[in-house]
């Protein structure tokens, strides 16, 4: 800048002309020298800018793109992200659970769904590290996808999120080998916390359930609990021998043997008792 008020005036003076050309204004002629020289400055320095930051002249990031690179590269050294598939029939329910714990540093939900079909082909897919499910699934209920993943992703972990309290539901699911049981009367905070406690190889039961005896063992064999639970939805015994491939007369037998055993007056009496002891 220094050498332009010097150089610039003194070429005015001089009334040198073959700066401009033939015919042309001498002041025009100097102006061009100084906006060449001007620009060819700031390269200069845009150059020695770049080479001592380490970047290619011309391709500078901007300090946002730098910025917005940081934290996921503190994650990933300091900090192993937590890959979560969150299987949730309801769509509201699901879609805050989603949302919510993306904004969780440290956890990253890589998939959802809705029924328990579903729960397993995406986790056998995605291979997340943990599985956040509910107990009442369609198609499949979420203790038998936490057998499933047993066997099938043993490497995914499993929380149950489930508003069921009673101590039988809790004695299925840890049978199942789920890693953790959470009420869904708990905060985002302490859902979080659970994952992070499941990830890292830790087990957990939400405080509300600890002071509950074990529940009583179910008088029910699985089939009868499965026709039972079929039954439980407003599904007919003709409806329920098409969905398991069964006669008519079967799905009957099992159910008065069910009703039978829980010494209930009634289909729905059955119901209702094997749901209060949790043996659906």
């Amino acid at each position: 800048m220094t050498f332009l008020l010097v150089f610039v005036p003194f070429m005015l003076m001089s009334g040198v002309d073959r700066l401009g050309g033939t015919g042309r204004s001498p002041i025009l002629g100097v102006l061009e020298v100084a906006l060449g020289l001007a620009i060819s400055l700031g390269a200069t320095k845009k150059t020695r800018d770049g080479r001592r930051r380490g970047r290619t002249p011309g391709k500078q990031a901007s300090v946002g793109t730098r910025w917005a690179e940081l934290p996921v590269i503190l994650m990933r050294d300091n900090r192993p992200v937590i890959e979560v598939l969150v299987v949730e029939d309801h769509a509201v329910v699901r879609s805050g659970l989603v949302t919510l714990l993306s904004q969780e540093l440290g956890i990253q939900v890589v998939g959802q769904a809705a029924d328990g079909a579903t729960a397993l082909a995406e986790a056998e897919r995605l291979r997340p590290d943990v599985a956040l499910l509910d107990i009442d699934l369609p198609v499949l209920d979420g203790i038998a996808v936490a057998t499933a993943l047993t066997e099938q992703v043993p490497d995914c972990r499993t929380l149950m999120l489930t508003a069921l309290d009673r101590p039988g539901h809790l004695s299925r699911a840890l049978a199942a080998g789920v890693s953790g049981y959470l009420l869904k009367s708990a905060t985002l905070a302490e859902t979080a916390d659970a994952i992070r406690r499941i990830a890292a190889g830790g087990q957990l039961v939400d405080a509300r359930m600890r002071g509950h005896r074990a529940g009583e063992p179910t008088p029910l064999t699985d089939r009868e609990a499965e026709v039972l639970r079929l039954a439980a939805t407003g599904a007919h015994a003709r409806e329920i021998a098409a969905d398991l491939f069964l006669s008519v007369g079967t799905v009957r037998n099992r159910l008065s043997s069910a009703a039978g055993k829980l010494h209930a007056r009634t289909l729905v009496d059955a119901v209702r008792i094997a749901e209060h002891h949790g043996w659906l």
